[in-house]
């Protein structure tokens, strides 16, 4: 099983009890599950959690402080990609049918 396996099904879990609330918003429902996953992706590169960053160090040895300078941009970069997907109701459903 993958990590996106397990985070795929996290982000449908998620939406279960609010998916029905998203209609009034007038969003998609692909368009809240990726703002969900992008949430979560978020939460776990930043303080206070940031599981990627407390993983990375133990497995490479390197202090917390190194890794998290060298991934300061990543989170604003996901924070602009987020923004874009809330706003931007195109883009991901765009994406979406290039899948199909």
């Amino acid at each position: 099983m993958t990590v996106g396996g397990i985070s795929h099904r996290l982000v449908g879990f998620a939406d279960v009890p609010v998916c029905h609330r998203t209609g009034g918003l007038g969003m998609e429902l692909v368009q809240f599950d990726a703002m969900i996953a992008l949430n979560f992706t978020i939460g776990m590169v930043t303080p206070p959690f940031c599981y990627t960053i407390v993983v990375g160090a133990a497995i490479s040895g390197l202090h917390i402080g190194q890794i998290a300078r060298a991934l300061m941009p990543v989170p604003n970069v996901m924070i602009i990609v987020l923004l874009l997907v809330a706003f931007v109701t195109t883009l991901t459903l765009t994406i979406v049918e290039w899948l199909r």
